[in-house]
């Protein structure tokens, strides 16, 4: 007796026998098969689809919905590519910020808030998800809410006017050439190791980018959010960047192998970088950056009650200009024979608290110039 083995494409095909194909083979998603059901098997008539078998999709028509509360696309599978081929995700949220004048603490509020996301895996652990070319818009809670998905990929995709936060993923995703904006919560959240880059965030009711530690994020602008700019975990990279007009810092970031670089940071209402050491000794390094008309301080380092500030500090190329308080914050003391920090090439200018405090040793001199001196003090 002869016994054929169908090919893996053929079984996938034969799963999808009821779908609506696209030329290339894709299987298509759009408002009339979402209110029919049956885009892939187990999809029950109206929202959400739910994609039940690895794939690809593409979108054919926007999916709009007047429910707060309703999901939109459920990812039931793992390996699953969604092109949403320049078409959106609709429902009734809309968020407004306020900015006061004079520049203050912005505010966000969102009206027709609920529980539903455009795409959300639902709290089960799922593995590479793709999505492209699209627009999430007034969902009540998430755009994006895929926190227990690893290894997620989001490209060319713009989130405004969701009830909370605005993407969620877990550990090892890729996000690039995205938007975040008017959102209730965090912009976007992910999980550790994650590469983000060409991101904004702009005017979201909590923190703009918040990522897990080993993360990489390049040459992104986070502006006009309530809370923080950047928030970092340890071990993770922050290049190129731009944070500025939050309601904190510009960045906040976890020391533990953690380095910014070539970044800007100005007219924060806390500090431009806020650095915090979370036990042991740990590195920071703070490279070619600017902070300036911060309402804190230029560069502030925290080290909770009961750990010993034993942080080594490298800061290079530090330009610190008008701030209220100090230009460079560091801790008062540190263990003999640990410095805090090495401060080398820096220009710390017309920071009203003074040039800096705490314990520092300074590079050979001439490096550093404080108000126009190469002594700093």
């Amino acid at each position: 007796m002869r016994t054929y083995l169908l090919p893996l494409y053929a079984l996938l095909l034969l799963a999808l026998a009821g779908s609506a194909l696209a030329g290339d083979g894709r299987v298509e998603i759009s408002q009339a098969g979402m209110e029919a059901g049956g885009i892939t098997p187990g999809d029950a008539p109206g929202p959400p689809v739910s994609l039940n078998v690895q794939g690809s999709y593409v979108f054919t028509s926007d999916l709009l919905t007047t429910d707060p509360n309703q999901d939109m696309v459920v990812i039931a599978a793992d390996h699953v590519t969604i092109d949403m081929n320049g078409f959106k995700i609709q429902g009734p949220t809309t968020c407004t910020t306020t900015e006061p004048t004079p520049p203050g603490q912005p505010e966000t509020s969102c009206t027709q808030t609920g529980t539903g996301s455009g795409v959300t895996d639902l709290g089960v652990t799922r593995k590479a998800l793709t999505i492209t070319n699209g627009r999430f818009t007034g969902l009540g809670e998430h755009c994006i809410d895929n926190l227990a998905t690893e290894h997620a990929f989001v490209e060319r995709c713009s989130c405004d006017n969701a009830g909370d936060h605005g993407m969620r993923f877990g550990c090892c995703g890729f996000v690039g050439v995205v938007q975040v904006d008017h959102v209730g919560g965090d912009a976007i959240v992910t999980g550790d190791w994650s590469y983000l880059d060409d991101v904004s965030t702009v005017q979201s009711g909590g923190n703009g980018l918040v990522t897990g530690s080993d993360s990489q994020v390049f040459e992104s602008r986070s502006t006009g959010n309530v809370e923080n700019g950047f928030v970092l975990d340890g071990g993770s990279t922050l290049h190129s960047s731009i944070g500025s007009k939050n309601g904190g810092s510009g960045a906040n970031v976890i020391c533990g192998g953690t380095r910014v670089t070539d970044s800007v940071f100005n007219r924060n209402q806390d500090d431009g970088i806020r650095t915090t050491q979370n036990g042991g000794a740990l590195d920071c390094a703070i490279h070619g950056v600017t902070a300036s008309g911060n309402a804190g301080n230029a560069l502030q380092v925290v080290s909770p009650q009961g750990i010993q500030p034993n942080i080594l500090l490298d800061i290079v190329g530090f330009n610190a200009a008008g701030n209220a308080l100090f230009g460079l914050a560091l801790p008062l003391s540190c263990p003999p024979g640990v410095p805090c920090a090495t401060v080398r090439d820096s220009n710390l200018m017309r920071n009203a608290g003074g040039t800096i405090s705490g314990s520092f040793i300074e590079a050979p001199d001439g490096s550093n110039v404080c108000e126009g001196n190469t002594i700093c003090p």
